[in-house]
């Protein structure tokens, strides 16, 4: 089971350390979670000085922290049934510009990111591909600074489905993008690492691959190839 302990004696094994990554990361957004509940409490006992515009940021910021927590919860489902080897690809007609849109709307700021996205329906496993484009969108907004836009684009290439997510962030060394895609390797900027690890095995998983590579102007877009046939 992904985290559990080896029973060695002293220190922390790694299945440890994986534990105190997702304590760490549930713990900033339930942190969050309580502290607008706190506050909107606190509003709500003297409803003559309630603020509306306040109380709806504070709504935002619940959504946003539960919206965290149950990608965390999705992402160690994964990891496990990844591990457990009962992940298999169920492939069916997916129009992919609609399953895109849908997982953009649910993001924590589908403001800023844009859209490329061919119209086609390929066969690809919906339930997969979903989880896929919800981890990237996900790891770019959070990666990249202020509101700097993320794009999302999707091509047919016949045989194959590309799908690449870009941002404006500040890039990232060659020597660290494969490490990046390791199980439960936590980055400078946080996280637990699982995301991307999920990304580039389901993309295996449909024989296809994923990779990072630089963009012309700065930035990074995170690539994956998911075959259709």
């Amino acid at each position: 089971m992904v985290g559990t302990r080896s029973g060695g004696a002293g220190g922390f094994d790694p299945g440890d350390t994986f534990i105190l990554a997702v304590v760490h990361d549930l713990r900033a957004s339930v942190s969050a979670l309580s502290g607008s509940i706190g506050v909107l409490r606190d509003q709500l006992d003297h409803p003559s000085t309630f603020d509306v515009d306040a109380g709806r940021r504070m709504l935002e910021t619940m959504g946003a922290a539960v919206g965290d927590i149950e990608g965390v919860i999705d992402d160690l489902f994964d990891a496990e049934r990844l591990e457990q080897g009962v992940t298999t690809v169920r492939r069916d007609a997916t129009p992919v510009a609609g399953l895109v849109r849908e997982v953009v709307g649910r993001s924590r700021d589908p403001a800023r990111v844009r859209l490329d996205v061919d119209d086609v329906t390929v066969d690809v496993d919906p339930g997969l591909t979903r989880r896929i484009v919800a981890n990237l969108v996900e790891n770019a907004l959070q990666h990249t600074s202020g509101d700097g836009p993320v794009t999302v684009c999707g091509r047919d290439e016949g045989d194959h489905l590309l799908l690449h997510i870009d941002d404006e962030g500040p890039g990232i060394p060659d020597d660290l993008r494969d490490e990046l895609f390791e199980p439960f390797h936590r980055s400078t900027a946080g996280g637990m690492g699982v995301g991307l690890h999920l990304v580039r095995a389901f993309a295996r998983l449909h024989g296809g691959d994923a990779w990072i590579d630089d963009l012309p102007g700065g930035g990074t877009s995170v690539r994956v190839r998911l075959a259709t046939s």
